[in-house]
Protein backbone atom coordinates (compact mmCIF):
# COMPACT_ATOMS: atom_id res chain seq x y z
CA UNK A 1 0.00 0.00 0.00
CA UNK A 2 3.12 2.61 0.41
CA UNK A 3 4.42 1.63 -2.88
CA UNK A 4 1.15 2.97 -4.08
CA UNK A 5 1.54 5.96 -2.07
CA UNK A 6 4.50 6.54 -2.87
CA UNK A 7 3.58 6.71 -6.53
CA UNK A 8 0.82 8.66 -6.29
CA UNK A 9 2.08 10.74 -9.56
CA UNK A 10 2.47 7.82 -11.73
CA UNK A 11 5.40 9.61 -13.55
CA UNK A 12 9.01 8.17 -14.88
CA UNK A 13 10.23 7.75 -11.56
CA UNK A 14 6.67 5.61 -10.47
CA UNK A 15 7.86 2.38 -10.65
CA UNK A 16 11.39 3.05 -8.69
CA UNK A 17 9.19 5.22 -5.83
CA UNK A 18 6.43 2.13 -5.95
CA UNK A 19 9.47 -0.42 -4.64
CA UNK A 20 10.96 1.90 -2.61
CA UNK A 21 7.35 2.51 -0.57
CA UNK A 22 6.81 -1.56 -1.44
CA UNK A 23 9.70 -2.62 1.02
CA UNK A 24 9.02 0.63 3.19
CA UNK A 25 5.90 -0.77 3.98
CA UNK A 26 7.20 -4.49 4.45
CA UNK A 27 9.44 -3.24 6.88
CA UNK A 28 7.16 -1.18 9.12
CA UNK A 29 4.84 -3.83 8.92
CA UNK A 30 7.70 -6.57 10.01
CA UNK A 31 9.13 -4.47 13.01
CA UNK A 32 5.51 -3.45 13.95
CA UNK A 33 4.80 -7.07 14.34
CA UNK A 34 8.36 -7.87 16.39
CA UNK A 35 7.38 -4.77 18.57
CA UNK A 36 4.14 -6.45 19.37
CA UNK A 37 4.53 -10.57 19.19
CA UNK A 38 4.19 -10.67 22.95
CA UNK A 39 1.72 -8.84 23.32
CA UNK A 40 -0.08 -10.67 20.74
CA UNK A 41 0.65 -13.85 21.90
CA UNK A 42 -0.61 -13.37 25.17
CA UNK A 43 -4.23 -12.22 23.52
CA UNK A 44 -4.19 -14.82 20.89
CA UNK A 45 -4.01 -12.00 18.22
CA UNK A 46 -2.89 -12.35 14.56
CA UNK A 47 0.58 -11.58 14.15
CA UNK A 48 2.52 -13.19 11.28
CA UNK A 49 5.62 -13.72 13.35
CA UNK A 50 4.07 -16.03 15.96
CA UNK A 51 4.43 -19.36 13.68
CA UNK A 52 8.22 -18.36 12.80
CA UNK A 53 8.91 -17.77 16.65
CA UNK A 54 7.47 -20.93 17.23
CA UNK A 55 8.38 -23.15 14.63
CA UNK A 56 12.69 -21.96 15.09
CA UNK A 57 12.48 -20.32 18.11
CA UNK A 58 16.39 -20.47 18.25
CA UNK A 59 16.53 -19.01 14.94
CA UNK A 60 13.98 -16.24 15.19
CA UNK A 61 16.16 -13.70 16.06
CA UNK A 62 18.96 -13.89 13.16
CA UNK A 63 15.47 -14.57 11.08
CA UNK A 64 13.99 -11.04 11.79
CA UNK A 65 17.12 -9.08 11.51
CA UNK A 66 18.14 -10.73 8.07
CA UNK A 67 14.37 -10.21 6.41
CA UNK A 68 14.11 -6.43 8.03
CA UNK A 69 17.70 -6.29 6.72
CA UNK A 70 16.77 -7.59 3.15
CA UNK A 71 13.95 -5.30 3.12
CA UNK A 72 15.59 -1.83 3.39
CA UNK A 73 18.70 -2.38 1.57
CA UNK A 74 15.50 -2.75 -1.31
CA UNK A 75 14.43 0.13 -0.24
CA UNK A 76 17.38 1.88 -0.25
CA UNK A 77 18.29 0.49 -3.52
CA UNK A 78 15.16 1.78 -5.07
CA UNK A 79 16.33 5.09 -3.05
CA UNK A 80 19.71 5.45 -4.88
CA UNK A 81 18.07 5.05 -8.29
CA UNK A 82 16.32 8.66 -7.72
CA UNK A 83 17.55 12.04 -8.82
CA UNK A 84 17.03 13.57 -5.65
CA UNK A 85 18.81 16.76 -4.78
CA UNK A 86 18.25 18.55 -1.81
CA UNK A 87 18.01 16.85 1.55
CA UNK A 88 19.49 13.84 0.08
CA UNK A 89 21.99 13.38 3.26
CA UNK A 90 18.64 13.85 5.48
CA UNK A 91 16.75 11.31 3.39
CA UNK A 92 19.71 8.64 3.61
CA UNK A 93 20.08 8.97 7.32
CA UNK A 94 16.69 8.48 7.69
CA UNK A 95 16.67 5.10 5.48
CA UNK A 96 20.03 3.33 6.67
CA UNK A 97 19.92 4.55 10.18
CA UNK A 98 17.15 5.85 11.38
CA UNK A 99 14.51 3.26 10.51
CA UNK A 100 16.84 0.64 12.81
CA UNK A 101 15.94 2.82 15.27
CA UNK A 102 12.81 0.42 17.04
CA UNK A 103 14.71 -2.34 16.17
CA UNK A 104 17.78 -1.44 18.16
CA UNK A 105 15.32 0.06 21.10
CA UNK A 106 13.46 -3.56 21.60
CA UNK A 107 16.98 -5.80 21.21
CA UNK A 108 17.63 -2.96 24.41
CA UNK A 109 14.52 -3.20 26.00
CA UNK A 110 15.34 -7.30 25.61
CA UNK A 111 18.67 -7.50 26.73
CA UNK A 112 17.32 -5.27 29.72
CA UNK A 113 14.90 -7.91 30.93
CA UNK A 114 16.91 -10.63 30.58
CA UNK A 115 19.26 -9.37 33.27
CA UNK A 116 16.87 -8.40 35.37
CA UNK A 117 15.54 -11.90 36.02
CA UNK A 118 19.04 -12.51 36.32
CA UNK A 119 19.50 -10.24 38.28
CA UNK A 120 16.60 -11.39 40.62
CA UNK A 121 17.23 -14.90 40.72
CA UNK A 122 20.77 -14.23 41.84
CA UNK A 123 22.51 -15.41 39.14
CA UNK A 124 26.20 -14.59 38.84
CA UNK A 125 27.10 -15.33 35.04
CA UNK A 126 26.95 -11.78 34.49
CA UNK A 127 29.37 -11.11 37.31
CA UNK A 128 32.13 -8.24 36.28
CA UNK A 129 29.87 -6.50 33.91
CA UNK A 130 28.57 -3.93 35.95
CA UNK A 131 29.11 -1.26 33.62
CA UNK A 132 26.76 -2.78 31.20
CA UNK A 133 24.33 -3.15 33.90
CA UNK A 134 24.42 0.49 34.71
CA UNK A 135 24.00 1.52 31.22
CA UNK A 136 20.72 0.14 30.99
Amino acid sequence: MLGELFNWKQDSWGQTLHCMGYYMGKFIYIIDAYDDIKKDEKRGSYNPLIFLKKESPKEFECFVKINLTSLMAECAKSFERLPIVENVDILRNIIYSGVWTRYEYLQLKGKKKILLVRRNSNDRSLQGFGCFQRCL
